[in-house]
């Protein structure tokens, strides 16, 4: 098996464990220890998600795609527009949210860069022991 598809499989699996876990951290949790999870969570499950689709692409890259996703994101809850679209489809809040905080992009931030870390983590081990 390739370094790639290694890296497909894992962040395939990595994307599908993120959604349970996200969202038990979303309604189940309280506070801001919560919201703070939601948001490391939402990070590393978008780029398990990138890293996925684009499974050829450095760890850098997937990197600056996640983080610029989840800050333009987060930027679109400035608007109206997330809330209007959570009206009519009620799933869409879960993907854009509702409110903009600054908060959430301190959380995008480190769950962007602890799955950059294990990313490139696993990388350099399968290097490390051939294809």
């Amino acid at each position: 098996m390739t370094i790639v598809s290694r890296r497909r499989f894992l962040m395939g699996i990595i994307a599908l464990a993120m959604i349970p876990i996200g969202l038990a951290a979303r309604y189940l949790g309280q506070g801001l220890a919560a919201d703070l999870s939601g948001g490391v969570l939402y990070a590393v499950l978008f780029y398990a998600l990138f890293s996925l689709i684009f499974a050829r692409a450095s760890a850098s890259a997937i990197t600056l795609t996640t983080l610029l996703w989840c800050v333009a994101v987060e930027l679109f809850q400035l608007t109206d527009v997330p809330h209007r679209l959570a009206t009519c489809f009620p799933p869409v809040h879960l993907i854009f949210g509702s409110n903009f905080a600054w908060l959430d992009l301190a959380a995008y931030a480190v769950g962007v860069l602890a799955a950059w870390f294990c990313d490139r983590l696993l990388i350099s081990r399968w290097r490390s022991y051939g294809n």
